[in-house]
């Protein structure tokens, strides 16, 4: 006998002899595991179980003096709770539920087909037994899991249905109640107010699959008043066979001040870093920018998150004096009083400009890190010359930019024109300047409607439209972006635009084409529509509307089975769920009203092969199953042995005739393409499949030779 078949003790109780003898035989003969004692009377077996240690009691119900109810009433009283079968003879409904609200665990009747019989009294002993030595030893592991939690050093406790249902020594002493105090409460009532909302929320979103983390810090207040910062851990279990969750408590009260105050001390920080006018930065050994302020980000030409944490301060040196301070970097962090803490170099910002720097700079106390302040003495000349540079940037975008584009003044005069707009009029800039735009690109003596100059001047912001524009023989994206003074006065506005003749062009082939496709799929005579993975309606043809009785504002968004069938889920060989497992195209013919529909779905895949719908398609077959089924009647009707069978070699019909011959029932073999099997010993085409398949005279020939004659129908 294995492990797993472990020794199960049965009392049988019953007033007859001879069919306990035989219960005992055929039950231990067919079953290593059972050992049975037998007894004839419910008192005998009472005395048997106050001695013996048996799995499981199988009485009698009509017995002399003790029957068997009174015998179960008996053991559950004394608090036995052995599993306890009825197992009679003649039965009634009523005795039946009365043993059963009495306490057994199962009622069955004795038969006439003796294996059936103690087959399933086998069954029934053994489940129950099982049942019962899962729940003892669910017991024993839950004794065991709370001898170890009461005794942990941490703050333990479950929670269920929002009530505290246990708290060890540890939660206790963090909450200042008593164990008494706490049982039975709502765990709610120990957490702060302020952090109720997010506690609840996360208890009872985890059960509904919600990402949430299962570590999360909140404040309690504890019997006292005071408020305390506690992490907690939570996981799901079964307390007592009900859900509930055990929680992992951890005082972080200490841990929340320090954060509490080191952040207090980083915004102090932080604020004087920022608001102070000089360019700062906070530089790394290695010469990366740590932190830098707005003013630095500035001087550089990058943004903040440009810079920190990816540029190197030697990016914005100078080659000349880059070796040179670059020992100061690496001896200060040696010996900080190696290093002059004071001196100049030429910043290289990120447009190549070259400026003059004093530059302050220290160690921070207790790192490998320095903190340096920037302040700009470049003589005016050089701001001049910086801003010709600046000038002279912005001119080359200007030039560089593909599209016409030009600069106006407020009343639609043309300042500047690049050689894109000169390309495009035919005209230079200087026959371009002072001219009106609308003059210029619309030929007209006011600007056109719907002017994004006119709507910018009233909204104050960029402005895009689409328009026409003759001049330049096309459809353009015309974009007008204000230019204001230090004041907030508008000084410029520039003009830019795009040509999208070839995109509307596109646009306009894609409607015509998407038109062609839609009257072509309402054409259909067949329900063809487009379906998401939940069965939803996407899209769909007349077809469906007139099948359906609705329009087809009506059908989008609902289910399939909700409008096809009634339903309020799918159908129990439903093509769609079988499709979304198989990925392959799936049917289902099935009758409505008084026809018969094919129902289709075909996978729709995305450009990367992933299934994101169905191609659903519902045929009205009614022509073709009445043929069917006046073949059914003819192949039936017919006294020589005959069958049929489809295009896909799958037996349709197989009649009374051959199956007198064959000795094969039509409930065997109908639906399969076993059609070879009463003919042959192994696998080969039959006559019908190599007709199904149009098979060439030479392979009638090699299969049937000369025992064959072409059908004049064929």
């Amino acid at each position: 006998m294995s492990e797993e078949q472990k020794e199960i003790k049965v009392l049988h109780v019953d007033d007859e002899p001879d069919f306990l003898a035989l219960t005992k035989a055929f039950l231990e003969r067919e079953h290593a595991e059972f050992s049975i004692d037998t007894i004839t009377s419910a008192g005998e077996a009472t005395e048997l179980l106050k001695s013996g240690t048996y799995d499981v009691v199988v009485s009698d119900y009509k017995m002399p003096k003790m029957d068997g109810l009174e015998f179960l009433k008996n053991l559950r009283a004394s608090g036995n709770t052995i599993p306890f079968i009825v197992f009679t003879g003649k039965g009634r409904e009523e005795v039946a539920i009365e043993a059963l609200n009495n306490g057994a665990n199962g009622y069955l009747q004795k038969g006439v087909d003796i294996a059936s019989m103690y087959g399933t009294l086998a069954h029934a002993i053994k489940q129950e037994v099982a049942k019962k030595r899962g729940d003892e030893a669910l017991q024993k592991s839950e004794e065991k899991y709370r001898v170890l939690i009461e005794n942990a050093n941490e703050a333990i406790l479950v929670v269920q249905e929002g009530m505290l249902k246990f708290v060890n020594p540890k939660v206790m002493e963090l909450a200042g109640y008593t164990k008494e105090e706490l049982i039975s409460r709502p765990f709610v009532e120990f957490i702060h107010p302020d952090d109720r909302g997010m506690v609840v929320e996360r208890h009872f979103k985890r059960p509904e699959g919600e990402a949430h983390s299962s570590v999360y810090p909140f404040r309690i207040i504890d019997k006292e008043g005071n408020i305390k910062w506690v992490e907690i851990n939570v996981t799901p279990i079964a307390w007592e066979g009900v859900p509930a969750a055990l929680c992992f408590l951890s005082d972080i009260t200490e841990r929340k001040r320090m954060e509490e105050e080191l952040r207090r001390s980083e915004v102090l920080y932080r604020t004087i870093f920022e608001s102070t006018s000089a360019p700062t930065v906070i530089v790394e050994e290695d010469t990366t920018l740590v932190l830098a302020n707005e003013e630095f980000a500035k001087l550089a030409g990058y943004s903040k998150d440009e810079l920190e944490g990816k540029k190197s301060w030697t990016e914005f040196v100078v080659k000349e004096d880059l070796e040179r301070m670059k020992k100061h970097h690496y001896a200060r962090r040696e010996d900080a009083s190696s290093s002059p803490r004071h001196y100049e170099f030429r910043f290289l910002d990120r447009y190549g400009n070259v400026q003059d720097i004093y530059l302050t700079i220290a160690m921070i106390s207790g790192t490998k890190r320095s903190v340096a302040s920037f302040m700009v003495v470049t003589e005016r000349k050089q701001v001049e010359g910086n801003l010709r540079r600046a000038l002279l940037y912005w001119e080359n975008i200007f030039q560089a930019i593909g599209h016409p584009t030009v600069i106006l003044d407020p009343h639609h005069h043309i300042i500047e024109a690049n050689r894109a707009t000169e390309r495009a009029t035919g005209k230079l800039e200087e026959e371009l300047k002072n001219k009106k735009c609308y003059d210029v690109f619309h030929g007209t003596d006011q600007p056109p409607e719907g002017c994004p100059l006119e709507a910018m001047l009233i909204s104050g912001h960029l402005e895009t439209v689409e328009m026409e524009i003759k001049a330049l023989d096309g459809m353009f994206l015309v974009s007008c972006t204000p230019v204001f003074d230090d004041s907030g006065h508008l000084q410029k506005v520039i003009h830019i635009a795009t040509d999208i003749s070839e995109r509307k062009q596109a646009e306009e082939t894609l409607r015509v084409s998407a038109l062609q496709w839609q009257t072509s799929f309402d054409a259909l005579s067949d329900s063809i529509c487009l379906l998401d993975l939940e069965g939803r309606f996407l899209q769909c043809n007349k077809a469906t509307a007139e099948l359906l009785g609705k329009p087809i504002n009506e059908i989008i968004g609902c289910t399939c089975w909700e409008l096809v069938h009634g339903t309020s889920e799918p159908i129990e060989g439903c093509p769609i769920v079988r499709m979304r497992e198989t990925h392959c195209r799936e049917s289902l013919v099935l009758p409505v009203d008084d026809r018969w529909l094919d129902v289709s779905a075909d996978p729709m895949l995305d450009e990367n092969g992933k299934l994101i719908g169905a191609v659903h398609v519902i045929s009205d077959i009614t022509d073709r199953k009445q043929a069917e089924e006046k073949l059914a009647k003819i192949v039936d009707s017919v006294d020589i042995p005959a069958f049929a069978i489809n295009s896909e070699h799958k037996i349709t019909h197989w009649n009374t005739a051959l199956e007198s011959l064959t000795e094969v029932s039509r409930e065997d073999v109908v639906g399969t393409d076993k059609q070879w099997t009463p003919f042959y010993v192994k696998k080969r085409p039959v006559m019908a499949d190599l007709i199904i398949d149009e098979a060439s005279e030479s392979e009638f020939e090699a299969r049937y030779g000369d025992k064959y004659k072409k059908s004049s129908l064929i």
